[in-house]
């Protein structure tokens, strides 16, 4: 199996998805909330069509959308791919930075599953190991193998314009030679 954990906000939007437009009957501003761009989607859309790779949401969206959401929001976002691409999401722990929740989401992964790993990408926006120095040891001390493969195969967009072509390239190669 393949895959991609993904980011939201700087992946599938960018600073430009959050101006305001207004209100064609009171004209007052309307602010979007968790935009998704389509051409952002389409982006996305190549990765999994290359790839066959599954999705696990790794945004703070995570917090707010079940699965299920995700996937229904995905196919009215342009979304070609069966929603069961939409697979999962990683645990969430306030006290742990987001490579390691991706971490912890393999180890877990592979402790009950009996398919193997044949690539992953880490899609994000932010650094995954901000301050590598802060990594929780317990989840090192069980994850150690996994937190190294995230950080070979990340691939890091940004919000001031998100994801774009190179990006889909880098994600593509990463997902088919993972290291």
């Amino acid at each position: 199996m393949k895959v991609l954990f993904l980011d939201c906000d700087g992946v599938l939007n960018c600073d430009e998805s959050f101006k305001p437009t207004f209100s064609p009957i009171t004209g007052e501003k309307i602010f979007a909330y968790d935009p998704i761009d389509p051409d952002k989607m389409e982006r996305l859309n190549q990765i999994v069509a290359a790839t066959d790779c599954v999705i696990v949401i790794s945004s703070a969206w995570r917090v707010k959308y079940t699965v299920e959401q995700f996937r229904l929001m995905f196919v009215q976002a342009g979304f070609v791919h069966a929603p069961e691409k939409i697979f999962d999401v990683t645990p969430r722990n306030h006290e742990r930075i987001r490579g390691e929740e991706i971490a912890d989401w393999l180890g877990t992964w592979a402790f009950t599953t009996n398919e193997s790993l044949e690539g992953i990408c880490a899609l994000d926006d932010s650094e995954l190991f901000p301050n590598y120095e802060d990594v929780d040891y317990e989840v090192s001390a069980r994850w150690s193998s996994y937190l190294s493969l995230i950080r070979n195969n990340f691939v890091r967009t940004a919000m001031k314009d998100g994801l774009h072509d190179v990006h889909v390239s880098e994600c593509i190669w990463r997902l088919f030679f993972f290291f």
